[in-house]
C-alpha cells in the first residue's frame, strides 16, 4: 500500500450479523452487517501484508436509545471497529484486493487527498508517524 490508500473491511457474509453477545454485555446484532467500512493501513512499505489501527467506535446511546450491553435498556448495535476489537483470534474478514485511492471527484475520502505539493522545493510540512515494534 502507498500513499492515501485505504483498504475496504467487512465481516464475511452471514457471519455475525445477529450476533447478540454474551450473557453479561448484550447486542442487538451489527449495524449495517455486510457492508464494508474504508481503513487507512500503517504497514511499514516493505512488508507484503495490511495492517491497521482501528479505534473502536460505539452506537450513541442517546441517539440510537439504547443502551451499551444492555445495561438498564435496550442493547445498542455494534459497528464494524466494535467488531474487530472484540472478535477473537482467526476471524475472518473480507478485504478489498487492491487498495483504494481517493482524492477524485466521485469519492467521499476526500481526506486522503493530498493538501500539499510533493514537488521539491515546496514546504516545509508536519509528518506524522505511527511507530510500530517501538
Amino acid at each position: 500500500s502507498g500513499f492515501g490508500d485505504y483498504y475496504r473491511v467487512a465481516n464475511a457474509p452471514g457471519e455475525w450479523c445477529d450476533y447478540e453477545g454474551t450473557a453479561d454485555y448484550a447486542f442487538d446484532g451489527m449495524h449495517k452487517c455486510g457492508e464494508a467500512r474504508s481503513y487507512s493501513p500503517v504497514t511499514p512499505l516493505n512488508e507484503e501484508s495490511a495492517q491497521f489501527v482501528i479505534k473502536q467506535a460505539r452506537a450513541n446511546e442517546e441517539e440510537y436509545e439504547c443502551k451499551h450491553g444492555g445495561q438498564g435498556g435496550p442493547p445498542c448495535k455494534f459497528g464494524m471497529s466494535e467488531l474487530a476489537c472484540m472478535a477473537p483470534l482467526g476471524t475472518e474478514f473480507l478485504l478489498s484486493v487492491n487498495p483504494d485511492q481517493g482524492g477524485t471527484d466521485h469519492t467521499t475520502h476526500y481526506v486522503y487527498k493530498p493538501n500539499f505539493s510533493l514537488e521539491p522545493g515546496n514546504g516545509p510540512y508536519t509528518i506524522n508517524f505511527i511507530g510500530q515494534g517501538v
